[in-house]
Protein backbone atom coordinates (compact mmCIF):
# COMPACT_ATOMS: atom_id res chain seq x y z
CA UNK A 1 0.00 0.00 0.00
CA UNK A 2 1.34 3.63 -1.07
CA UNK A 3 0.70 7.04 -0.59
CA UNK A 4 -1.39 8.20 -3.78
CA UNK A 5 1.06 10.66 -5.11
CA UNK A 6 3.99 8.81 -4.80
CA UNK A 7 6.03 12.30 -3.84
CA UNK A 8 7.88 12.64 -0.68
CA UNK A 9 6.28 13.71 2.56
CA UNK A 10 8.43 16.49 4.40
CA UNK A 11 8.28 16.36 7.53
CA UNK A 12 10.38 17.37 10.87
CA UNK A 13 12.98 14.49 12.46
CA UNK A 14 11.13 14.42 16.32
CA UNK A 15 13.79 12.38 17.52
CA UNK A 16 17.01 11.11 16.67
CA UNK A 17 18.47 8.44 19.16
CA UNK A 18 21.60 6.67 18.88
CA UNK A 19 21.66 3.01 18.98
CA UNK A 20 24.99 1.80 18.47
CA UNK A 21 28.00 3.68 17.53
CA UNK A 22 27.74 3.02 13.90
CA UNK A 23 23.43 3.67 13.96
CA UNK A 24 21.15 5.79 14.96
CA UNK A 25 16.89 5.67 14.78
CA UNK A 26 15.43 8.87 13.38
CA UNK A 27 11.59 9.19 14.59
CA UNK A 28 9.39 11.04 12.14
CA UNK A 29 6.06 11.88 12.18
CA UNK A 30 3.62 10.39 9.19
CA UNK A 31 0.51 9.64 10.26
CA UNK A 32 -0.49 8.22 6.66
CA UNK A 33 2.61 6.02 7.03
CA UNK A 34 2.46 4.67 10.50
CA UNK A 35 -1.05 4.02 10.37
CA UNK A 36 -0.49 1.58 7.28
CA UNK A 37 2.61 0.29 7.27
CA UNK A 38 3.43 -3.41 8.56
CA UNK A 39 6.52 -4.94 9.43
CA UNK A 40 8.73 -5.64 6.94
CA UNK A 41 7.93 -3.19 4.58
CA UNK A 42 10.05 -0.04 3.84
CA UNK A 43 10.14 3.42 2.45
CA UNK A 44 12.08 5.30 0.30
CA UNK A 45 13.92 8.36 2.51
CA UNK A 46 14.74 11.50 0.41
CA UNK A 47 17.67 13.85 1.56
CA UNK A 48 17.13 16.41 -0.95
CA UNK A 49 20.08 15.37 -3.18
CA UNK A 50 19.05 11.45 -2.68
CA UNK A 51 16.58 8.82 -1.74
CA UNK A 52 17.10 5.81 -0.44
CA UNK A 53 15.48 2.74 1.14
CA UNK A 54 15.02 2.05 4.55
CA UNK A 55 12.86 -0.36 6.36
CA UNK A 56 10.36 0.83 8.93
CA UNK A 57 12.06 0.27 12.39
CA UNK A 58 9.74 1.63 14.13
CA UNK A 59 5.45 1.79 13.44
CA UNK A 60 3.57 3.51 15.99
CA UNK A 61 -0.31 4.55 14.73
CA UNK A 62 -1.57 5.97 17.89
CA UNK A 63 1.60 8.56 17.97
CA UNK A 64 1.33 8.84 14.20
CA UNK A 65 5.45 8.10 14.32
CA UNK A 66 6.92 6.00 12.59
CA UNK A 67 11.04 5.27 12.61
CA UNK A 68 14.23 4.35 10.23
CA UNK A 69 17.19 3.15 12.09
CA UNK A 70 20.28 4.05 9.17
CA UNK A 71 24.10 2.88 9.57
CA UNK A 72 26.70 5.22 8.70
CA UNK A 73 27.83 2.97 5.92
CA UNK A 74 28.28 6.13 2.72
CA UNK A 75 27.80 9.52 1.39
CA UNK A 76 24.04 9.61 1.89
CA UNK A 77 23.77 7.96 5.68
CA UNK A 78 26.88 9.87 6.64
CA UNK A 79 24.61 12.85 5.70
CA UNK A 80 21.93 11.67 7.99
CA UNK A 81 23.70 11.09 10.70
CA UNK A 82 25.07 14.58 10.87
CA UNK A 83 21.28 15.69 10.78
CA UNK A 84 19.78 17.22 14.16
CA UNK A 85 16.26 17.04 15.28
CA UNK A 86 13.97 19.31 13.74
CA UNK A 87 16.07 19.13 10.18
CA UNK A 88 13.73 17.86 7.45
CA UNK A 89 13.45 14.36 5.86
CA UNK A 90 11.37 13.46 2.64
CA UNK A 91 9.65 9.81 3.13
CA UNK A 92 6.93 7.98 0.55
CA UNK A 93 5.91 5.02 1.07
CA UNK A 94 5.35 2.46 2.78
CA UNK A 95 6.44 0.08 -0.04
CA UNK A 96 6.54 -3.52 -0.64
CA UNK A 97 5.45 -6.73 1.14
CA UNK A 98 5.25 -7.50 4.86
CA UNK A 99 6.27 -10.66 6.94
CA UNK A 100 3.02 -12.85 6.97
CA UNK A 101 2.85 -14.09 10.71
CA UNK A 102 2.57 -17.86 10.68
CA UNK A 103 2.59 -20.62 13.41
CA UNK A 104 3.28 -20.50 17.33
CA UNK A 105 6.41 -20.89 17.72
CA UNK A 106 8.68 -18.65 16.26
CA UNK A 107 12.76 -17.72 15.62
CA UNK A 108 14.11 -14.49 14.98
CA UNK A 109 17.22 -14.34 13.47
CA UNK A 110 18.63 -10.92 12.73
CA UNK A 111 21.91 -10.01 12.06
CA UNK A 112 23.66 -5.94 12.62
CA UNK A 113 21.33 -3.22 11.52
CA UNK A 114 18.85 -5.97 10.15
CA UNK A 115 17.51 -5.89 13.21
CA UNK A 116 15.98 -2.49 12.55
CA UNK A 117 13.26 -4.75 10.09
CA UNK A 118 13.08 -7.16 12.86
CA UNK A 119 11.75 -5.45 15.70
CA UNK A 120 8.46 -4.02 14.77
CA UNK A 121 7.44 -7.68 14.25
CA UNK A 122 8.94 -9.15 17.21
CA UNK A 123 7.15 -6.38 19.58
CA UNK A 124 3.29 -7.76 16.81
CA UNK A 125 4.70 -11.68 17.82
CA UNK A 126 5.03 -10.53 21.71
CA UNK A 127 1.80 -8.93 21.33
CA UNK A 128 -0.06 -11.65 19.58
CA UNK A 129 1.41 -13.84 22.50
CA UNK A 130 3.25 -16.31 20.42
CA UNK A 131 6.38 -17.90 21.47
CA UNK A 132 9.50 -15.85 20.64
CA UNK A 133 13.21 -16.79 20.60
CA UNK A 134 15.03 -13.77 19.24
CA UNK A 135 18.85 -14.50 18.36
CA UNK A 136 20.86 -11.51 17.65
CA UNK A 137 24.11 -10.75 16.04
CA UNK A 138 26.82 -8.35 15.59
CA UNK A 139 30.17 -7.88 15.35
CA UNK A 140 30.86 -6.50 19.06
CA UNK A 141 28.78 -6.07 21.23
CA UNK A 142 28.31 -2.34 21.32
CA UNK A 143 26.83 -3.07 17.92
CA UNK A 144 24.09 -5.20 19.16
CA UNK A 145 21.04 -3.44 17.16
CA UNK A 146 18.21 -3.04 20.31
CA UNK A 147 19.49 -5.73 22.74
CA UNK A 148 18.46 -2.99 25.65
CA UNK A 149 15.07 -2.71 24.18
CA UNK A 150 14.65 -6.33 23.49
CA UNK A 151 15.88 -7.47 26.96
CA UNK A 152 12.83 -5.60 28.74
CA UNK A 153 10.88 -8.40 27.27
CA UNK A 154 12.31 -11.62 28.62
CA UNK A 155 10.35 -10.79 31.66
CA UNK A 156 7.73 -12.37 29.50
CA UNK A 157 7.30 -15.65 30.19
CA UNK A 158 6.89 -16.61 26.26
CA UNK A 159 9.85 -14.37 25.20
CA UNK A 160 13.66 -15.18 24.53
CA UNK A 161 16.57 -13.74 23.48
CA UNK A 162 20.01 -14.96 22.79
CA UNK A 163 22.81 -13.08 22.12
CA UNK A 164 26.24 -13.88 19.40
CA UNK A 165 29.38 -11.70 18.67
CA UNK A 166 31.86 -12.10 16.35
CA UNK A 167 34.25 -11.55 18.61
CA UNK A 168 32.81 -12.85 21.86
CA UNK A 169 32.07 -9.38 23.83
CA UNK A 170 28.73 -10.75 24.71
CA UNK A 171 26.90 -14.10 24.42
CA UNK A 172 27.69 -16.92 21.98
CA UNK A 173 31.13 -16.40 20.91
CA UNK A 174 30.70 -17.08 17.01
CA UNK A 175 28.24 -16.11 13.89
CA UNK A 176 24.70 -15.78 15.02
CA UNK A 177 23.91 -18.87 12.27
CA UNK A 178 26.06 -20.58 14.38
CA UNK A 179 24.34 -19.80 17.44
CA UNK A 180 20.97 -20.66 15.10
CA UNK A 181 22.44 -24.46 14.60
CA UNK A 182 22.71 -24.63 18.29
CA UNK A 183 19.59 -23.28 19.41
CA UNK A 184 17.78 -25.50 16.66
CA UNK A 185 19.19 -28.87 18.63
CA UNK A 186 17.32 -28.17 21.62
CA UNK A 187 14.32 -26.52 20.39
CA UNK A 188 11.39 -27.19 17.83
CA UNK A 189 9.58 -24.50 15.23
CA UNK A 190 6.86 -23.43 13.36
CA UNK A 191 8.35 -20.53 11.56
CA UNK A 192 11.98 -18.73 11.30
CA UNK A 193 11.89 -15.13 10.00
CA UNK A 194 15.25 -13.36 9.46
CA UNK A 195 17.26 -10.32 7.84
CA UNK A 196 20.68 -9.27 7.88
CA UNK A 197 23.84 -9.86 5.35
CA UNK A 198 22.58 -11.78 2.69
CA UNK A 199 25.16 -14.42 3.10
CA UNK A 200 24.08 -14.74 6.94
CA UNK A 201 20.56 -15.26 5.27
CA UNK A 202 21.66 -17.60 2.68
CA UNK A 203 22.78 -20.35 5.86
CA UNK A 204 20.19 -19.78 7.98
CA UNK A 205 18.25 -20.48 4.93
CA UNK A 206 19.90 -23.89 4.47
CA UNK A 207 19.96 -24.58 8.10
CA UNK A 208 16.11 -24.27 7.88
CA UNK A 209 15.45 -26.18 4.89
CA UNK A 210 17.66 -29.23 6.23
CA UNK A 211 15.36 -28.87 9.55
CA UNK A 212 12.31 -28.63 7.39
CA UNK A 213 11.24 -25.09 9.00
CA UNK A 214 9.34 -22.37 6.96
CA UNK A 215 11.37 -19.84 6.48
CA UNK A 216 10.93 -16.12 5.41
CA UNK A 217 13.34 -13.42 4.73
CA UNK A 218 13.37 -9.49 3.69
CA UNK A 219 16.48 -8.90 0.77
CA UNK A 220 17.94 -6.32 -0.09
CA UNK A 221 18.73 -4.97 -3.37
CA UNK A 222 19.85 -1.60 -5.11
CA UNK A 223 16.72 0.57 -4.88
CA UNK A 224 15.77 3.57 -7.34
CA UNK A 225 12.04 4.12 -7.28
CA UNK A 226 10.82 1.78 -4.74
CA UNK A 227 7.30 1.22 -6.81
CA UNK A 228 9.01 -1.38 -9.29
CA UNK A 229 8.83 0.77 -12.36
CA UNK A 230 13.16 0.77 -13.05
CA UNK A 231 13.68 -2.77 -12.30
CA UNK A 232 17.29 -2.33 -10.84
CA UNK A 233 16.23 -4.42 -7.58
CA UNK A 234 15.66 -7.26 -9.97
CA UNK A 235 16.47 -11.00 -8.48
CA UNK A 236 15.46 -14.00 -10.75
CA UNK A 237 12.95 -12.38 -11.99
CA UNK A 238 11.62 -10.82 -8.95
CA UNK A 239 11.43 -7.08 -8.47
CA UNK A 240 11.97 -6.62 -4.56
CA UNK A 241 10.93 -3.46 -3.64
CA UNK A 242 7.52 -5.53 -5.60
CA UNK A 243 7.46 -8.59 -5.01
CA UNK A 244 9.22 -8.45 -1.45
CA UNK A 245 11.31 -7.45 -0.24
CA UNK A 246 10.09 -10.27 2.32
CA UNK A 247 10.19 -14.32 0.14
CA UNK A 248 9.33 -17.58 2.06
CA UNK A 249 10.66 -20.73 1.08
CA UNK A 250 8.79 -21.35 -1.29
CA UNK A 251 10.25 -18.81 -3.68
CA UNK A 252 13.45 -18.65 -2.37
CA UNK A 253 14.24 -21.98 -3.27
CA UNK A 254 13.55 -20.73 -7.27
CA UNK A 255 16.73 -18.22 -6.87
CA UNK A 256 19.51 -18.81 -8.01
CA UNK A 257 21.20 -15.43 -7.33
CA UNK A 258 20.00 -15.54 -3.83
CA UNK A 259 23.71 -15.58 -1.26
CA UNK A 260 25.74 -15.53 -4.86
CA UNK A 261 25.17 -12.12 -6.78
CA UNK A 262 23.60 -8.90 -6.76
CA UNK A 263 23.58 -6.37 -9.25
CA UNK A 264 25.42 -3.07 -9.40
CA UNK A 265 24.24 0.54 -9.91
CA UNK A 266 24.55 0.36 -13.46
CA UNK A 267 22.59 -3.23 -13.44
CA UNK A 268 25.59 -5.45 -13.92
CA UNK A 269 25.50 -8.51 -11.88
CA UNK A 270 28.66 -9.08 -9.66
CA UNK A 271 29.44 -11.73 -7.12
CA UNK A 272 27.95 -11.29 -3.20
CA UNK A 273 30.77 -10.51 -1.07
CA UNK A 274 29.31 -9.58 2.29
Amino acid sequence: MTNSTNKPIVVPIQRIETNTPSTKTFILKVPSIAQQGKPGQFVMVWTFDNEIPMSLSNIDPINELIGISVKRVGPSTEKMHFMREGSLMGVRGPYGSGFKIVGSRILVVGGGVGMACLFPLILQLIEAQKSVTVLIGALTKEELLFQKSLQEYTKYDNFRLSIATDDGSMGFHGLVTELMNETLQKKTFDQIYACGPELMLKTAFNIAESQNIAFQVSLERYMKCGIGLCGSCCIDGHIVCKDGPIFDSQVLRTMNEFGHSKRDPSGRLIPMTD
